[in-house]
């Protein structure tokens, strides 16, 4: 299945403009969905990307409590959530489809740009109806005259990603042979009238254009335009005849995709960000670009906040029997009904997240214990290798493990590297090592509040003994 990394590089979804875009790891799945359901088990099952904090009934709090984000942009505590797929085969069962996150633009778009504001802290929003079965040609967006309507639907569309060539987009789910993955996309309100959430999500309106335009006059704060992109490795399940695609609600045809937002940033990290990076054309959505968010980047979310443990106790991944929870498939083209059922009530984890963490960050002379000095970070490119000595993998990985094998294996120096991989030698031959304070690495596998390096880079430790040299032997 293609990396996010790498679907960022094809995506066409939108022209060049403002905006900054962030890759997003999956932190849960499940039915959860404290903007329609807060407190209880959802109709149906949501990947969620974001806050590790997140729950059944989370708050700002909540979210700006979490020890992490599965987002590249750790200041930014918010939840990001869609349905699940599923592929359902002709015995009524269905297999999860791959789906590695979600990625996340925020765009300076609308005729009033300039004067965006943050979303406030805690404001939620809800895009696209999940009960759709068919094009609503009916309901639009605003007009003025001057700037013209367009179909609300037009928020929902999807982009076949196929060798063959570009497939055009549409708004629902034409096409699901696609050999490099089915890309579904989703604009959301960019218009607030000021008041708090509004389960009807009244609160919100979409831009004339919806991706552009001008707000209505009911509506008339701008914000930044949300829009997701969320990748489906439909080539990547086995098919068979009568099987077919299927969004967790019952949704065949693509039209009921939806996706949720709550807001979890810093508040002064995205007040600058607004007002320094959004409308900024010539950033071309890279995060390094602009100084607040780039502070906070790291390339390793999806390691150092992995997805956590279901919080509603219910099989939703793999293959299970049907499509979990009172979800029936309906074709349309009338809109699906909604459905209770009253003994639908799997237990909850209560787990809690356990917060922000205190990072062990050593400078280059500093102990760890009696017997290990941090020499600093030395960079491994593989060709040779800094430390040519012992070596192994753990998933339970830690700076102690690790120094406590390469001494009993009678060497002066541990690397520990890619959160799982532990190096050991007597010196760092040619190499350099130095101060990686404010380099991005990876947490320990064991301990998530140790580093154990990065791609290419080894946090190296020694013994403490004198001022050893541990460049090339003498």
């Amino acid at each position: 299945m293609a990396s996010l990394r790498a679907l960022l590089t094809t995506s066409m979804a939108l022209p060049a403009a403002a905006f900054w875009r962030m890759s997003c790891g999956i932190i849960q799945t499940g039915r959860l969905d404290p903007n329609i359901s807060p407190g209880a088990v959802s109709a149906h099952v949501h990947k969620v990307s974001g806050a590790s904090n997140f729950g059944l009934s989370s708050t700002y709090d909540d979210l700006i409590a979490s020890r992490c984000t599965s987002c590249e942009i750790q200041d930014d505590k918010s939840a990001y959530w869609t349905p699940q797929m599923y592929y359902q085969r002709a015995d009524g069962s269905v297999e999860e489809v791959p789906n590695g996150g979600t990625v996340v633009y925020y765009l300076g778009r609308g005729e009033n740009r300039e004067n965006i504001e943050p979303f406030p802290p805690g404001f939620r929003m809800v895009s696209g109806d999940p009960f759709l079965r068919s094009n609503d040609t009916a309901s639009v967006t605003y007009s003025d005259g001057k700037f013209l309507s367009r179909p609300v639907s037009d928020r929902v569309s999807f982009a076949c990603l196929d060798s063959s060539g570009h497939i055009p987009e549409v708004n629902y789910m034409a096409r699901t042979e696609c050999d490099q993955g089915l890309r579904a996309q989703i604009q959301f309100q960019s218009c607030w009238d000021g008041r708090d959430y509004q389960l009807d999500q009244s609160h919100v309106a979409y831009l004339s254009g919806i991706d552009n335009g001008v707000c209505p006059p009911t509506h008339p704060r701008q914000l930044p335009h949300l829009f997701f992109e969320v990748y489906y490795g439909v080539a990547d399940v086995e098919k068979e005849p009568g099987g077919r695609f299927v969004f967790a609600q019952g949704d065949p045809t693509g039209f009921g995709f939806h996706g949720d937002f709550m807001n979890g940033w810093d508040p002064d990290v995205l007040k600058e960000a607004v007002d320094l990076c959004i409308n900024d054309d010539s950033f071309n959505g890279q995060i390094s670009y602009c100084p607040p968010l780039a502070k906070s980047q790291t390339p390793f979310y999806a390691t150092n906040c992995p997805e956590r443990q279901p919080i509603v106790n219910e099989q939703v991944k793999g293959t299970v029997e049907c499509i979990p929870g009172c979800n029936v498939v309906s074709d349309g083209p009338a809109r699906a009904a909604r459905l209770f059922c009253p003994d639908d009530t799997p237990s909850i984890n209560r787990a809690a997240d356990e917060g922000p963490l205190a990072m062990f960050e050593p400078a280059p002379g500093d102990k760890l214990g009696g017997s290990s000095v941090f020499v600093g970070c030395v960079a491994d490119n593989g060709n040779p290798r800094p430390l040519t000595g012992a070596s192994f993998t753990a998933d339970n990985m830690t700076i102690e493990i690790c120094v406590a094998f390469c001494e009993d294996k009678g060497y002066a120096l541990a690397g520990l590297e890619y959160s799982r991989e532990c190096y050991c030698g007597d010196s760092i031959g040619s190499a350099t090592a130095g101060d990686c304070s404010t380099t991005s690495k990876m947490i320990c596998a064991g301990d998530n509040t140790q580093w154990c390096g990065a791609p290419s880079l080894l946090t190296v430790w020694g013994r403490a003994v004198g001022k050893r040299n541990y460049t090339e032997e003498q």
